[in-house]
C-alpha cells in the first residue's frame, strides 16, 4: 500500500492500527529496503486532472483557435491573464516532470505549448509599436472598433 503512494494514515484507517504502528513497520521496512522510499514518493505524486482544470484547457484550446496565440499574462482582460497563469503552472509542472498525463496528451495537440513567453526590450518595442500604428493608420485601420497600439514619446529626461 504504502509502495501505491498511500500516506501512514490511510493505510492507518484502511487496517484498523494504530498510525505509529503503522510508522514503525514502515520504518523497519524501509530500513531493509531503500527503494521502497522513492517508489511511495513517485506512486504519491501523480497529480489529478480536476473539473477546473479540463475547463481551463477547454478555454485554452479555444482562445489559441479563436487568436491564433497563447495567453498573456500582460493582457487588460482579466480571463486572458488567468487562463495565462494557468499555462505557466502547468509549463513549470512539465518542467518538473510532475504534469499529469492527461494534461500533457491534450496539451500536445497545441504546437509550442511548452514555449515560454518571449520578453521584448523596451528599447525594441517602441520603435516596433511605432511601426505597427503607423502601419495601421495608414490602411485606416484606425477606428473605435479596432484602436491602434498608443506610442509614447520616448523618456529623455
Amino acid at each position: 500500500m504504502y509502495r501505491r503512494g498511500l500516506s501512514r494514515g490511510h493505510i492507518a484507517d484502511l487496517t484498523g492500527a494504530a498510525p505509529a504502528t503503522v510508522g514503525y513497520h514502515l520504518g523497519l521496512a524501509r530500513t531493509q529496503d531503500p527503494g521502497m522510499q522513492s517508489e511511495h514518493d513517485a506512486a504519491a505524486r501523480k497529480p489529478a486532472v480536476t473539473g477546473q482544470g479540463r475547463e481551463r484547457l477547454q478555454q485554452l484550446v479555444a482562445f489559441v483557435q479563436d487568436t491564433g496565440r497563447y495567453p498573456a499574462r500582460g493582457s487588460v482582460d482579466v480571463s486572458e491573464r488567468t487562463l495565462a497563469a494557468w499555462l505557466q503552472r502547468r509549463r513549470r509542472e512539465a518542467a518538473d516532470g510532475t504534469l499529469a498525463p492527461a494534461y500533457r496528451q491534450a496539451l500536445a495537440v497545441l504546437s509550442g505549448w511548452r514555449g515560454t513567453p518571449i520578453r521584448m526590450d523596451p528599447r525594441r518595442r517602441r520603435p516596433r509599436a511605432a511601426a505597427a500604428s503607423a502601419w495601421c493608420l495608414s490602411r485606416s485601420w484606425c477606428d473605435s472598433a479596432r484602436p491602434c497600439m498608443p506610442v509614447r514619446a520616448p523618456n529623455t529626461a
